[in-house]
Parts: structure tokens; sequence; C-alpha cells
């Protein structure tokens, strides 16, 4: 995910050589993953027509365990059903993988890196901004 930072970052217009400072520039493995993981979540929501929201929360409670360690969630499940529209753009990205146990479709963040440092915004409690500007409630 790095190197596709890296790429994207050119646009296009890419040097005939590497040098530290793109490398630089492109910023470390976990701010990559960040990124790269909150696009994912973006550009899903934008493709489904559904709520970013609604996906962070699909992905916050049914992806994470209490223990902060990767989980499962099954298709049939009705969450999982409600963001149906999202899941294939979210496995494009390589945000979330499709496993199948036992014939069953099931699906689960794609990396470890996502979970274990909570790099992936999805990952993180999300904030309301409250009435008054400025004041947050965590829900």
């Amino acid at each position: 995910m790095v190197c596709r930072r890296l790429w994207d970052g050119f646009k296009g217009d890419v040097p005939p050589r590497i040098e530290k400072a793109h490398l630089t520039a492109a910023g470390d493995v976990e701010s990559a993953l960040r990124g790269y993981c909150d696009v994912s979540v973006a550009k899903a929501a934008e493709d489904s027509g559904l709520a970013e929201r609604d996906l962070r929360t699909w992905f916050r409670d049914h992806l994470l365990t209490p223990q902060k360690t990767r989980n499962q969630a099954s298709q049939g499940e009705p969450d999982t059903t409600r963001i149906r529209p999202a899941l294939d753009s979210l496995v494009r990205s390589h945000a979330v993988r499709p496993d199948r146990p036992l014939g069953s479709l099931w699906y689960e963040l794609a990396h470890d890196r996502l979970v274990s440092t909570g790099t992936c915004r999805s990952c993180r409690r999300p904030r309301l901004y409250g009435p008054t500007k400025g004041r947050r409630i965590a829900f």
C-alpha cells in the first residue's frame, strides 16, 4: 500500500528514478494504511450510495472483537446485508476480504495492521458533533 500511495502521488508524472525524498513524502506504513483504508471506505460509500458513517459503524461493530482483533461478519447478518452494495468496492480495494469457510461467505479486514494499530479510522470509535459548535458527543 505504501508503493501504491507512492505511485498515486506521482499523478502520471513518474520520475525516471525513485529517490529517498519520494519515499519520505509517501509516508510510513501506518499512514499509508490509514489513508488507503479511509479512501477505500469513502469510495465504497460514494459508489454504493450508502452513508460513509454506516460503513464505518459496520467495520467497528462487525469486523472487530472487543479485544481489538479481527472478526468475521457473515454475509447473512442483517447489518451486512444492509451494506451489501458497498462490499464489492471494499473487496476490490483490498480493505476487506471475503472468506468461505465451509461454504458460507464471511468478510473480514484484509490486514491485521488495520486492527492492531487502530490505523483505519473505521476501526476507531466515531464521534459526532453536537448542537453546540465543536462539542463532541461519543456514541
